[in-house]
């Protein structure tokens, strides 16, 4: 005799199934909520070894997935549907639904995933991977009610492209049960104050990029070798970074701006080279480079700091960009006696500069440069590259305690040239010498070039030093320059 297999209410989504007396287990379904716009086309793409997959759209569209081919479908009406996957989720390697006006994903259930695909979608709260082992691709950024991501805590492999940035995650990203390497992104998480990684895995990250969150305390990169991008820009109460103390190469565009990082910054691990930028970190009193392996540093900027002392970058070659200004404990900068670059914008002003800053290795100038180094009390020269120099555009070094400067090996021959080495207190030997230098580099070939050699310094004479200062600015201003003293 037949028994009567029994109607269940499945109270949760308010339907009917019938079940096996035999197997009182529901099957299993991927729950789906969109909130569709009037006429609004979704697409879910799926990727399965084998078996089958439906989907049933919840406005009386059901349908079968083809593994790899998109399915697209189109709501006539606006409204909330909860769709529903059924099949042989374990199968599924690859999860792809962007831009569904998706705003939940309940009981997600695959096999490991090569690539998970959700950004642009409208997602709220937490989105639980726990059954959904991840590893390759895993995108679910754009999604401004994003809170959380729980992975599972066993059958991950390495997540190699991580994009979570313009979500709202909160608190902690848990990475502990998933290696990660190439590439994490989670900008613009204003609520995100830490990263978990695992302890053990992870292989190098050749892009990171935390800026604009709200990442707390020390961030623990000692697991986690790091190389080419690195940003953890606007982050304000970060005060602290531990890097790996082996594995790294290179980071090539490195970002720590706007943040509160206290004491010593340690790249003694990290490799540098090409952009450097540290500005604005109020407690930063130093920053120890790695003492082989960098390249050239063609943007190096520190400015707004509390550097204290000297700025070794001995091990470090710079270029074309060179900004320490606004740190006012800094009292000298040792750069590189090689590789480096000529300087376009050296801005080391409002600092104190103590003695000679030495640039006989670091070539300066160029038609469109500005070499900005006034307000440095206690500087009392500067040593110019003997060679490699160009156009001395714009020289602004007054407000300092220079005596001579001998620019007789960089250009003064063009157009709209500004030199303003007022406030220095020289002497008349001292204006006298570089008035005449000045005149030796220059023809009358060009228009709108000034010296402004006032101030505090000591007018021209004809005799101090041996020098005839009256003669050379008279020549100077025949030439078209104009000259001012006192």
């Amino acid at each position: 005799m037949r028994k009567e297999v029994p109607l269940i209410l499945d109270k949760k989504n308010d339907k009917m199934f019938l079940i096996n007396q035999y197997n009182s287990t529901p099957q299993e379904k991927i729950l789906i909520t969109m909130t569709p716009t009037d006429g609004f086309v979704a697409g879910i793409n799926l990727t399965f070894a084998s078996g089958t997959l439906t989907i049933d759209w919840k406005d009386g569209t059901i349908e079968n997935f083809v593994s790899g081919v998109e399915k697209l479908h189109t709501y006539s009406s606006a409204g909330t549907y909860v769709a529903e996957i059924t099949g042989s989720l374990t199968n599924i390697t690859i999860f792809l639904a962007d831009s569904c006006r998706i705003t939940k994903i309940e009981n997600l259930k695959t096999g490991l995933l090569t690539y998970f695909n959700l950004y642009s979608n409208l997602y709220s709260g937490l989105l639980d991977m726990s059954n959904a082992p991840c590893s390759g691709q895993f995108w679910v950024y754009s999604n401004s009610g994003l809170t959380g991501i729980t992975f599972a805590t066993s059958g991950n492999s390495t997540l190699t492209n991580f994009r979570g940035y313009s979500c709202n995650i909160t608190g902690t990203l848990d990475f502990s049960n998933i290696p990660v390497s190439g590439i994490i992104r989670a900008n613009s998480n204003a609520n995100l104050t830490s990263i978990a990684f695992k302890s053990t895995g992870n292989s190098k990250l050749t892009y990171f990029d935390f800026s604009s969150c709200k990442l707390t305390g020390n961030l623990d990169l000692s697991n986690v070798p790091i190389s080419g991008t690195f940003y953890t820009t606007s982050n304000t109460l970060l005060t602290s970074i531990t890097f790996s103390t082996t594995g790294n190469t290179a980071v090539t565009d490195c970002l720590i701006n706007i943040c509160n990082l206290t004491g010593t910054l340690d790249l003694s691990n990290v490799p540098v080279s090409t952009v450097f930028n540290c500005v604005s970190n109020p407690l930063l009193t130093g920053i120890t480079f790695k003492s082989s392996g960098n390249s050239k540093v063609g943007e190096f900027q520190v400015s707004s700091c509390n550097l204290t002392g000297i700025l070794d970058l001995s091990n470090v070659p710079t270029g074309n960009r060179f900004y320490a200004f606004s740190n006012p404990l800094l009292t000298g900068i040792t750069f590189s006696s090689s590789l480096n670059t000529i300087c376009l914008a050296m801005r080391i002003y409002s600092c104190n500069l103590t003695g000679t800053l030495d640039l006989s290795n670091y070539p300066i100038g160029g038609n469109t440069s500005s070499i900005q180094l006034y307000s440095n009390p206690l500087l009392t020269g500067i040593t110019i590259s003997s060679s490699g120099n160009g156009v001395l555009f714009g020289a602004l070094w007054y407000s300092c305690d220079l005596g001579y400067i001998n620019f007789t090996n960089v250009s003064i021959e063009f157009n709209n040239i500004s030199i303003d080495i007022k406030n220095n207190a020289m002497t008349a030997a001292e204006v006298n010498h570089i008035l005449v230098d000045f005149d030796s580099i220059s023809t009358n070939s060009y228009t709108g070039r000034v010296i402004n050699i006032g101030g505090t310094n000591a007018d021209p004479n004809t005799t101090s030093g041996g020098y005839d200062g009256v003669a050379a600015r008279n020549s100077l201003i025949a030439k078209g320059f104009t000259v001012t003293i006192t």
